[in-house]
């Protein structure tokens, strides 16, 4: 299992950007939701390319949002988004017989 820790106050700031910058995601990145799970739902796949960031098959990768109760009170669209991408993300896994690669952890 894999944890990338992101703050509220960052995701706050810049959702797209917080990402970006941990994932490494390629230049052409279009800082909107349907680009975030097309993304966040290659992260397995082979040969990469839309994130320097891997997985290995069948590995967990667990988002730990500090202070996440901030990021609810000051972007309540982006968190209920983030968790909506998540599991759309996870439910793609899913279809293909896979577990869903993102579990969410929210500290604060």
């Amino acid at each position: 299992m894999t944890i990338v820790r992101l703050t509220a106050q960052d995701l706050v700031e810049d959702f797209h950007a917080a990402f970006s910058g941990a994932f490494g995601f390629f230049d052409g990145y279009g800082r909107n939701m349907d680009a975030w799970i097309d993304v966040m739902g290659s992260l397995t796949a082979s040969p990469p390319g839309l994130s320097e960031f891997r997985l290995a098959d069948g590995e967990t990768l667990t988002l730990l949002i500090m202070d996440a109760e901030r990021l609810r009170r000051s972007d309540p669209r982006q968190y209920s988004e983030l968790l909506e991408c998540s599991a759309i993300v996870n439910g793609r896994y899913a279809t293909k017989g896979e577990s869903g690669p993102i579990a969410l952890a929210m500290e604060g």
